[in-house]
């Protein structure tokens, strides 16, 4: 018995389509109601995101806008209530909302590249005798390190306070204003009244301690610390941003597996539109 509705896996661009394969797709993919696939939207480089066609191709959605040449983006139900929102598996489950995008940029490309150039050259100087590391890999406990995704969550957040320069940098804070969250199992929304906590510091990183609540669909309140590190790579210009997650959920309740896992985080800061109120984008996963 399958325990989510269809999870997005990967996408790849064919011409002017982006195509999306899914987990969790059971026996096929199908429109809930009956209707033409609703809620995809897309985006070129430019992320400005418009409404888009989609349909069903074996377990895949071809999503197009004939509009849009060069599509890099795709969202599928990115909204607070997605009402419209109709991607199933035959077995009744919705498909959760996602975000996801193509390859990486040329530049983001172009340091992988260099990365492995310089890596390859390190090795083939090593001589057999000598010692590459003091752990035997053969032994090592996280080679199959995985993980799996338990939520993605739309945070709103208001105009930042700069409280000022302190001694190990400038602190900031950003309330937390409301959202929604979404995942196979759990969904809800963003209590408002939380904080992002900052701290730029002199090398130009920023620390985050973020401390907000959500509430389940079925009425249940998790706690969420979320303690994150923002880099944006001078040369290359490619950010980074993660962060380990402590979640509090009540004993006894459907939840409480959560008191007994270790999470960690991503961040995504997209392109709004003109008027759109600000967010940003959490994706949870669990350490297996």
């Amino acid at each position: 018995m399958l325990s989510s509705g269809p999870i997005r896996r990967a996408i790849r661009q064919e011409g002017n389509k982006l195509i999306v394969s899914f987990d969790h797709v059971g026996s096929g993919l199908v429109s809930g109601n009956g209707e033409p696939l609703a809620h995809f939207a897309l985006a070129g480089e430019d992320g400005r995101y418009q409404w888009a066609q989609a349909e069903i191709v074996g377990n895949e959605v071809a999503v197009w806008n004939d509009n849009l040449a060069n599509p890099v983006s795709v969202r599928y139900a990115w909204a607070d209530n997605p009402d419209f929102a109709n991607l199933y598996n035959k077995e009744g489950l919705p498909a959760s909302p996602f975000e996801l995008s193509v390859a990486p940029s040329k530049e983001e490309s172009k340091v992988a590249g260099q990365q492995a150039t310089q890596d390859a050259r390190t090795n083939q100087g090593a001589t057999a005798g000598q010692q590459l590391s003091a752990v035997d890999p053969t032994n090592d406990p996280f080679k199959d390190f995985k993980t799996e995704l338990m939520w993605e969550a739309k945070v709103k957040i208001g105009q930042m306070k700069v409280v000022g320069e302190s001694k190990r940098g400038v602190r900031r804070v950003i309330p937390i204003t409301g959202g929604s969250f979404s995942g196979p199992n759990m969904k809800g929304e963003v209590l408002p009244g939380g904080e992002d906590w900052q701290l730029v510091r002199p090398d130009g990183d920023t620390e985050l301690y973020a401390r907000y609540l959500l509430r389940t669909h079925d009425g249940h309140t998790l706690q969420v610390l979320n303690q994150a590190l923002m880099h944006t790579d001078p040369q290359s210009k490619v950010f980074y941003c993660k962060s380990v997650l402590d979640i509090e959920a009540p004993e006894n309740s459907p939840y409480d597996a959560l008191n007994h896992a270790i999470f960690l985080g991503t961040l995504t800061m997209p392109q709004l539109t003109a008027g759109e109120e600000p967010y940003v984008v959490i994706g949870v996963y669990k350490v297996l």
